[in-house]
């Protein structure tokens, strides 16, 4: 991540960065032989349900990581329960 020089990449802006679909494949590719399960942690980005929605639908992801710090998600922070199913709310 970083030279000589400083950082040559920034995940907070992205700087020098291969889009996050394109880390996926990676993964997905060294994880084949393995019994792994990919969850994606995007806790540096705001809230996107389509790229959420585009993430949940790449082969071989099993859903998303959300960083429990953060007070974007005030269904788990007011219930003070993180499980995340079919009969909670977002």
């Amino acid at each position: 991540m970083h030279r000589r020089s400083g950082y040559v990449q920034n995940y907070i802006d992205g700087h020098n960065m291969s889009p996050l679909v394109e880390h996926i494949v990676h993964y997905n590719d060294f994880m084949k032989n393995y019994d792994t399960r990919l969850y994606v942690a995007r806790q540096w980005n705001e809230r996107s349900e389509s790229e959420e929605t585009d993430l949940l639908a790449t082969p071989d992801v099993e859903g998303l990581a959300f960083n429990m710090f953060r007070s974007d998600n005030p269904g788990p922070l007011a219930r003070d329960n993180w499980v995340i199913g079919p009969n909670t709310d977002d």
